[in-house]
């Protein structure tokens, strides 16, 4: 039996050149083109585009470059996550805005998966806080207010 994945992680060299293109992001492109054509295509609940510095040294990106790779991004659903450095992956977690390698982790572990099942305990203190919160919203239909006697003169 096949399932449906929860989604896609897309990951390529930011700093790949003409001499090896099929680790660039154009190389995603087809990537991309081929999971969407699949019987079950991935699905939506996590889409990243990772791009990876493997070199040493920092890409710098034109605004063209970048606004490029953040279009197509946003076309197809993905994240854009540029420039993570694996060199020290304890880098960023600590941060309100997470970048690179600690943007990955957040995503991947907020994300509540299609096979999360909930533990019994939490289960069950749901299930009792839904049957109070009908037997009070019961109760308070029965009580209704007193009917108003006056009449105006």
């Amino acid at each position: 039996l096949f399932q449906k994945e929860d989604g896609i992680i897309l990951v390529f060299d930011e700093n790949a050149t003409a001499a090896n293109p099929q680790t660039s992001f154009d190389a995603l492109h087809p990537v991309h083109d081929k999971a969407m054509s699949l019987s079950t295509p991935p699905g939506d609940l996590l889409r990243l585009v990772v791009g990876l510095s493997l070199s040493s040294g920092t890409t710098v990106l034109d605004d063209d470059e970048y606004s490029r790779r953040i279009l197509w991004c946003l076309d197809r659903g993905y994240e854009y996550v540029p420039s993570v450095d694996l060199s020290d992956l304890t880098k960023g977690h600590d941060e309100r805005d997470k970048e690179g390698f600690a943007r990955i982790v957040e995503a991947i572990a907020g994300t509540v998966w299609s096979s999360a099942v909930m533990k019994p305990k939490q289960s069950q203190q749901l299930k009792a806080s839904y049957a109070q919160e009908k037997q009070r919203q019961q109760e308070s239909k029965e009580e209704k207010e007193p009917e108003n006697l006056y009449v105006p003169p």
